[in-house]
């Protein structure tokens, strides 16, 4: 909540009269499908939601079921990871959650094609996003048991070579924790994904739910269980990575990690980093081409492909052969 209020940084992508076009209206026990646009909803806040598909089937949104959607329907009929994220929601006392596979017409190209152009905007408007990291699939969960055989946590009050001192829950080995939020999250199955990848650097703030601790992240820093406070500010690098560099080097940067990441539909290449694509856009007022930036394409056309890494011409078109996108790896 003090994100929200206070951190002008964490809001300047953010557009105040603006929802989703399908958002589940959500309470305790029931959920429903609700058209905001369509019927005239006043705007409120929503969260979303990121995590992995997986393979085992689960509920989803398609044409034949669109209208029973709009009524109620029991929250315990959905998968794990979102009954409990609906309850988070409740916990913030918000009452609209977009998820992809409930609020996309699965089963329409053209609904997919239209919405997933709206990723950029879904996610920076949202309060919220919820991250399932330690989930393989939906069915997985939110929520961790506590380790029991992990010493319990003391409140230190370490002096920081800045003079400022930070209230921090600590053990043994659990000083310096903050180092191991990248190396917890890097381990999970979604830190490999791309479309998760995309929501994590659109969405204002984060709460990313890993297997030892539920961390906070915004563009202000990041906050834990472990280090409730946060760390110095020296140490925070935000929620798009390190701000050292250019837009454009922290771009080349991006395109290095999503390059690394793995897509359900190899033909999304392009399309899952089309949400980053309009936030740079934005930020940089320069063209978008095919993975490359016009005013940068003599530079942009040297990429390569890092030696050691297996890679391979995609078997369909999805991108001209000068665009990195048009190689799978």
């Amino acid at each position: 909540q003090s994100c929200f209020e206070q951190h002008s940084e964490c809001v300047k992508f953010q557009t105040s009269d603006w929802m989703p076009t399908r958002v589940l209206e959500v309470d305790t026990k029931t959920w429903k499908l609700r058209m905001p646009a369509e019927e005239n909803i006043a705007i409120e806040k929503y969260v979303t939601l990121s995590y992995c598909w997986g393979k085992d089937p689960f509920l989803n949104l398609t044409t034949g079921v669109f209208n029973s959607f709009k009524g109620g329907h029991p929250i315990a009929q959905l998968p794990k990871t979102f009954q409990e994220a609906i309850s988070v929601a409740n916990y913030f006392g918000i009452k609209y959650i977009w998820i992809d596979a409930l609020c996309i017409i699965q089963d329409s190209t053209e609904d997919w094609i239209k919405e997933s152009g709206k990723m950029c905007k879904v996610y920076s408007n949202a309060y919220c996003n919820l991250i399932a990291a330690a989930s393989e699939n939906p069915h997985g969960g939110l929520f961790r048991r506590r380790n029991r055989s992990c010493p319990p946590l003391a409140t230190i009050k370490p002096k920081w070579a800045n003079g400022n001192q930070y209230s921090m829950l600590s053990s043994i080995d659990s000083v310096g924790a903050m180092n191991l939020y990248y190396d917890e999250l890097n381990s999970t199955n979604t830190a490999f994904r791309g479309w998760i990848l995309q929501e994590r650097i659109l969405a204002p703030r984060l709460l990313c739910f890993c297997n030892n601790q539920v961390y906070f992240e915004c563009e202000q820093g990041i906050k834990s269980e472990v280090c409730p406070s946060g760390p110095p500010s020296y140490m925070n690098v935000g929620c798009t990575g390190s701000h050292d560099g250019s837009p454009m080097k922290r771009w080349s940067s991006l395109v290095d990690e999503y390059s690394a990441c793995l897509l359900t539909k190899p033909s999304d290449k392009l399309v899952a980093l089309s949400g980053v694509a309009d936030r740079y856009s934005e930020i940089l007022n320069d063209t978008y081409v095919a993975g490359l930036w016009q005013s940068q394409l003599p530079w942009n056309l040297m990429w390569y492909v890092q030696q050691g890494q297996e890679a391979k011409r995609a078997e369909t078109y999805r991108a001209p052969t000068w665009s990195w996108a048009s190689i799978d790896g």
